[in-house]
């Protein structure tokens, strides 16, 4: 049974979904806009296994306390050490992020030393380069998009409108859906200020991640995952993460969009629990 409840990270309260079962306990990290919904499937298959696993709100998502002013990164960096420490404090955990949480993921094991982590999950992470789409529709032209959703549309075409992009945009087979998961992914998305507040939290996201630079110093076990289908990060991004670190593996999924953990979770679920088998936990004070 996927248990929630409210949970407090670096002075955040946040809400997390948790499964019982054996350690090392397997960290789960939603992509921008989304929340710890996502990782429903995952969940299930992980307490099926026996695997004790847990999902978290970041901040400014969900149900987690706003993102304060300034630098954003840094908020969610500080955020995600204090997850990992917490769980982590008797046995390393995996950490497994997709999109924005796969780059998280990837920070957290690359800059913070002695930060217990056993092995990394990175899935369609951003910062290593975005789809030509992307590119040209939103990364250039993303202050645009604030004249359109303050347009006055009723809320049930701006609702159907939002459904029909997250299935899209999410699912390598936009037919497939779960109506459930993107239900909850659209309530995000309700009204105008809705709308507009998540476009200026991504014209600020955008433009931290882009100048982000190169990764290194990551000693702990890493998968690269990828959905071939993907419409917001190039498979070329995630061929340049697997370069960036030395002895990750590089894993494609042929018919996964941005969210394989919606698409194909039973691999996502199949590489944290091989991860949290097998991985060894690195040294402490290491970076």
């Amino acid at each position: 049974m996927i248990v929630q409840r409210r949970a407090i990270y670096a002075g955040v309260e946040t809400r997390e979904l948790s499964v019982s079962g054996a350690g090392p306990t397997i960290v789960l990290l939603h992509g921008f806009a989304d929340s710890a919904d996502c990782w429903r499937p995952v969940l299930t298959l992980l307490e099926r296994a026996g695997r004790t696993a847990v999902a978290v709100d970041l901040v400014g998502f969900g149900a987690a306390d706003s993102t304060r002013w300034g630098p954003l990164l840094p908020q969610w960096d500080e955020f995600v050490e204090a997850v990992v420490a917490q769980h982590g404090a008797t046995s390393a955990v995996v950490l497994v992020g997709n999109s924005l949480g796969g780059l998280l993921t990837v920070r957290a094991a690359a800059t913070v030393k002695g930060l217990p982590i056993r092995g990394v999950v990175a899935i369609d992470a951003a910062g290593t380069g975005w789809t030509p789409l992307v590119r040209a529709v939103i990364v250039q032209n993303l202050l645009l998009l604030t004249p359109l959703v303050a347009l006055p549309v009723p809320p049930m075409v701006r609702r159907a409108g939002v459904t029909l992009v997250a299935r899209i945009v999410l699912y390598g087979r936009w037919r497939s859906a779960d109506p459930e998961t993107i239900d909850s992914f659209a309530k995000g998305i309700r009204t105008r200020r809705d709308a507009q507040r998540l476009i200026a939290v991504a014209r600020r996201t955008v433009g931290e991640v882009n100048a982000h630079g190169p990764f290194d110093g990551i000693d702990c076990a890493t998968v690269v995952l990828h959905g071939r289908r993907d419409l917001l990060v190039s498979v070329d991004a995630a061929r340049r993460l697997h370069r960036m670190i030395p002895g990750s593996r590089l894993v494609v999924l042929e018919r996964s969009g941005h969210c394989p953990q919606l698409d194909a979770p039973e691999r996502v679920a199949a590489l944290a629990i091989e991860l949290a088998a097998t991985a060894t936990p690195r040294r402490a004070g290491t970076a």
